[in-house]
C-alpha cells in the first residue's frame, strides 16, 4: 500500500501559480534525482520486499499492513519537514488518515488494498466537486502559495484572477485532475480483483505515478498555451 495523498502532493510540480502552488522549494538537479529514487524504493521496492517477505509468517493481510509502514512513515516525514500548515498539507494528512483507516478496517487483503486506494478517490472528487461549484481547489492552493512568498505577489495574483482567464484556466485544471485521479481509482478496482497481491503492490504505485506524470506533463502543455492565449489577449 502507498500513502495516497503523499503521492499526490507529491506529483503536482511545476510553477507554483500554474499548478496551484502545490510545490515546495526548488531541489537542486542532482537533489531531486536522489530524492526520486529514495521516493520510488520507499513506496515500490520496500512494500513489496516487506510483503514478500512477510506474507508466508503472517498471511496476507498482516504482510499487507507491515508493507504500508515504509510509505505511510515516509508521508509522515515530508509533513514534518514541510513545518507549515496549508492546504497541500492538509491534503496529505487526509491521506495519511485515510490509509491509517486501514488498520482498523477489518476485511479481505483486496478491501485493505481498495480502502487504500480510496485517498486517490477522495482528492480526485474534492479537485471535481471544487470545479462544478465554480471553486477550483487549484486556484485556493495557489493563492496559498502566493500568500506564502509575498503580500505583493498574492496582490497581484489576485488581480491576475479577477481578469477571468486565469480563473478559467485553474478550473480547467481542476477539471482535468479531478477526473484523471477518479479514473485511476476506477482501473485500480478493477486491477485489484484481477492480479496477485503483490504484483498490484508494484502495478499499483507504477500506475499512480505514471497518472501523475501524464497530468504533469497536460498541466505543462495547457498552462503554456493558456498563457499564449492571455498574452495575446491582453
Amino acid at each position: 500500500m502507498q500513502t495516497g495523498g503523499g503521492q499526490v502532493g507529491r506529483g503536482l510540480t511545476g510553477d507554483e501559480a500554474a499548478t496551484g502552488g502545490l510545490t515546495g522549494r526548488p531541489r537542486p538537479r542532482i537533489g531531486r534525482v536522489v530524492w526520486t529514487l529514495v521516493d520510488l524504493m520507499v513506496n515500490m521496492g520496500a512494500p513489496y520486499l516487506i510483503y514478500s517477505w512477510a506474507q508466508p509468517q503472517w498471511g496476507e493481510v498482516n504482510g499487507l499492513l507491515a508493507s504500508s509502514l515504509p510509505p505511510i512513515l515516509w508521508s509522515l516525514g515530508e509533513f514534518a519537514m514541510r513545518r507549515r500548515l496549508d492546504a497541500l498539507s492538509l491534503m496529505v494528512l487526509a491521506g495519511i488518515a485515510l490509509s491509517l483507516l486501514a488498520f482498523v478496517g477489518g476485511g479481505s487483503a483486496r478491501m485493505l488494498q481498495l480502502r487504500e486506494k480510496l485517498v486517490t478517490l477522495a482528492i480526485g472528487l474534492a479537485f471535481l466537486v471544487s470545479a462544478l461549484m465554480g471553486r477550483p481547489l487549484i486556484l485556493s492552493l495557489a493563492r496559498a502559495s502566493m500568500a506564502r512568498r509575498s503580500g505583493a505577489d498574492l496582490a497581484r495574483f489576485e488581480a491576475a484572477v479577477q481578469g477571468g482567464a486565469l480563473r478559467r484556466m485553474m478550473w480547467m485544471m481542476s477539471l482535468v485532475w479531478g477526473a484523471g485521479l477518479v479514473a485511476e481509482f476506477c482501473l485500480a478496482v478493477v486491477l485489484i480483483y484481477a492480479m496477485p497481491i503483490d504484483r498490484f503492490l508494484i502495478v499499483g504505485p507504477v500506475m499512480s505515478y505514471a497518472t501523475l506524470g501524464l497530468l504533469g506533463l497536460w498541466t505543462v502543455l495547457y498552462r503554456r498555451r493558456a498563457v499564449r492565449g492571455m498574452r495575446a489577449g491582453g
